[in-house]
């Protein structure tokens, strides 16, 4: 007798019909152009009883089907933490070994109009796909499972874009905001643009003015000092000196903590440095 698959059967859902995402849902024809033609006397009254039938009748023919309660079983997911986000894969921590994780379609669907699914930070729940792995990357291939539920968010790190609230982060309670002193152009208005980011979002901030090394003229010293006299913690750092490493690596602990700033400025060096680890 053929022996039960490890893992117990799927169980098997309900078909339902759900409204399509708003951007989907708009009549294909061109409103403007018929009437234009109308005005014009180029439309007859057979030619707008048969135009009829090329749109969708009633209000189903703009839903589409979900199958709901098409779940693993509750019992056999595993916590973790979201720590890389890889276009639509989602690295999730455990605790003993990260997972390569989709985000299950019905909890995209429920979340899609309040915020992205999965972010950096967030804590969820996943369950195993068995057997399954998945490439990363050329030489990184892990564990692949599937994100069923996300814990509510403690703190958020968000920005503005494309007329959308974009999260960054979530679950953090130290955000070091990035910056070079040279290379690419310190911008002290775009650490202003941070910080407010980061007070809506409920968290600490750490100003990093890193690659201080090019600070010549001390302009980059002098927008350190500004901030630390109206109370912010701001350090200077380099990692060809090195320099402020240790200062910085004293303000981390015991901190979850996410790095923010432009491209250029040298996160990816300066993590590698305060954590050796992380490059490998």
């Amino acid at each position: 007798m053929a022996g039960k698959k490890s893992g117990g059967p799927r169980k098997r859902g309900k078909k339902v019909r759900v409204d399509l995402r708003r951007n989907r849902s708009k009549s294909v024809r061109d409103k403007s152009a018929w009437t234009k033609r109308f005005e014009e006397g180029a439309i007859e009254q057979d030619d707008a009883r048969k135009s009829e039938s090329v749109r969708a009748k009633g209000d189903l023919s703009r839903k589409r089907t979900i199958i709901v309660g098409d779940e693993t079983d509750e019992a056999t997911w595993r916590r973790g933490t979201v720590v890389a986000m890889r276009g639509l894969v989602a690295e999730v921590d455990d605790g003993q070994e990260v997972w390569a994780c989709t985000v299950r379609r019905l909890l995209r669907t429920r979340l899609i109009g309040e915020r992205h699914p999965v972010a950096i930070g967030d804590r969820v729940r996943f369950s195993a796909v068995g057997g399954g792995s998945r490439k990363v990357s050329e030489s990184k291939e892990m564990a692949e499972g599937v994100i069923e539920e996300v814990a509510d968010r403690i703190t958020t790190l968000t920005r503005h874009y494309d007329r959308r609230d974009q999260v960054i982060a979530a679950n953090v309670n130290c955000a070091v905001i990035c910056m070079a002193a040279d290379e690419p152009t310190l911008r002290p208005h775009l650490i202003d643009r941070y910080l407010v980011a980061v007070h809506i979002g409920d968290m600490r901030p750490v100003i990093c003015i890193n690659k201080s090394d090019l600070d010549r003229d001390g302009v980059a010293a002098e927008v350190a000092a500004r901030y630390t006299r109206i109370g912010y913690t701001a350090l200077l750092t380099s990692v060809t000196e090195p320099r402020g490493l240790n200062e910085m690596r004293d303000t981390l602990c015991d901190q979850t903590s996410v790095f923010v700033g432009p491209s250029g400025v040298g996160k990816s060096s300066l993590l590698n440095s305060l954590d050796r680890n992380l490059s490998r």
